[in-house]
């Protein structure tokens, strides 16, 4: 009761910024960060007075949408893409964070950091930066780059790549979803990015006010509770999926 007039007040209190029609924003399609970070800013923009709409593409296709001014911004990234995107501004509070990770048949090779993928033939999805930039300093890597998670499993079962790398909530929903694969997730991931809101250069006034109630959002817990919901949910609907060990760090990320 207590947070419902916390909510209710500022909501009363919080000036509305003239918006009538939605917000439109791009975001990755098939991905569970995409849900968990749209959860997050439905609640932080309609304490706003803002509605939201998100539009769900192929990631290479969602960054040149935003990028041009197509849609008013990009539901979230890693940190950085305003360096190739310049008309992307980022508003600096993380929605959520991102853990990559690889799946492999067994006996699955232990992979401990990117370099250890030189020997292998790597299945990576189009346009997800966090890869791209992880595979980056690999010369001569075998890499098949495909549009969507499950022809990576396809790829992965018939033998045409050794390891797959993807989100690791996006590795738990495959695998939930395809229950007669043998795939194994690995358990250590190779990288942890806090992710971020991005809007385009025509909604800079809107980056100050949109932070600040991710800043309450953020002291009140309210991000991580959205994250831990989502996963919670998610491993209501298979048994097989259970909260990564690494939670904990990831709590920590969203927490800072």
């Amino acid at each position: 009761m207590h947070r419902l007039f916390i909510c209710l007040l500022l909501t009363l209190l919080t000036p509305r910024l003239g918006y009538t029609a939605p917000l439109i924003f791009s975001g990755i399609k098939g991905s569970a960060n995409s849900d968990i970070s749209q959860r997050v800013l439905e609640e932080a923009y309609q304490t706003l007075g803002i509605e939201i709409v998100i539009e769900r593409y192929p990631g290479k296709r969602a960054l040149a949408l935003s990028g041009a001014g197509e849609v008013d911004g990009e539901l979230f990234r890693i940190d950085g893409i305003e360096n190739q995107f310049p008309n992307l501004i980022k508003v600096p509070t993380p929605i959520n964070v991102l853990e990559g990770v690889y799946i492999a048949m067994p006996p699955h090779p232990v992979i401990k950091d990117w370099a250890a993928l030189a020997p292998y033939t790597v299945g990576t999805q189009r346009g997800i930066k966090f890869v791209d930039k992880g595979l980056q300093g690999i010369p001569m890597l075998r890499r098949l780059t495909v549009n969507k998670n499950d022809q990576l499993l396809d790829a992965l079962e018939t033998g045409r790549i050794d390891v797959a790398i993807m989100a690791r909530l996006n590795a738990l929903v495959l695998l939930a979803s395809q229950r007669s694969s043998s795939a194994i997730i690995g358990e250590n991931p190779l990288v942890v990015h806090p992710l971020y809101h991005y809007l385009h250069r025509s909604h800079e006034h809107l980056v100050g006010k949109l932070n600040q109630v991710l800043q309450t959002m953020k002291k009140e817990g309210r991000i991580n509770a959205i994250r831990q919901r989502y996963i919670n949910d998610l491993g209501a609907r298979s048994s097989s999926v259970t909260p990564s060990q690494k939670e904990a760090e990831v709590s920590f990320v969203l927490s800072r």
